[in-house]
């Protein structure tokens, strides 16, 4: 049996690239904290807030 490569159709062969998987950053675990503090210090968020964040925060960790 022979087996066809070419394109039928008319239709070009296409190479798609291998999938790109999202790579992961290191972590900063200082960073949200720090955002969270000037978000605080700039009055965009409340201390109740600020705090509320900063638990969520550590108890991720």
């Amino acid at each position: 049996m022979v087996v066809n490569l070419q394109p039928q159709h008319g239709y070009p062969q296409q190479a798609y690239p291998p999938p790109q998987y999202p790579v992961q950053q290191p972590v900063d675990r200082a960073a949200r904290p720090r955002e969270l503090k000037d978000l605080r210090d700039q009055d965009l968020i409340t201390e109740e807030e600020f705090q509320a964040q900063r638990q969520a925060i550590i108890r991720s960790i």
